[in-house]
């Protein structure tokens, strides 16, 4: 089995998140990137990908906040080469029960 050339992770409240948002972090990835951060509208994210580690992301981070995004993208600008990470355009999630109307607005199967 070959090791891993990178990692993406998304949130489990992030319904927006579909299959060419993925293909465009992993297209990314496979370029050359090191990080790509989908973002979400209320300051944080919904998607993550990293072809390296990069542990010093997540220390001491507010989470649940919306200074995450911005502060991740801080350190990103410390750890990785210049231009070597991308933020996709936001997407939303379902945080509230403010944000439950949204999903009746997505089709019933989400085709990945």
């Amino acid at each position: 089995q070959e090791p891993c050339q990178s990692v993406i992770i998304i949130g489990a409240d992030c319904p927006s998140v579909d299959g060419e948002y993925i293909e465009e972090a992993l297209a990314f990835l496979s370029q050359g990137g090191e990080a790509v951060i989908g973002a979400a509208e209320d300051g944080g994210y919904v998607l993550m990908g990293l072809s390296k580690t990069m542990p010093s992301l997540f220390c001491d981070m507010p989470w649940g906040s919306d200074k995450v995004l911005n502060l991740t993208i801080e350190r990103l600008e410390k750890v990785t080469k210049r231009g070597r990470y991308k933020v996709l355009e936001p997407r939303w999630d379902v945080d509230r029960p403010a944000d439950l109307p949204r999903l009746s607005t997505l089709p019933m199967t989400i085709d990945y």
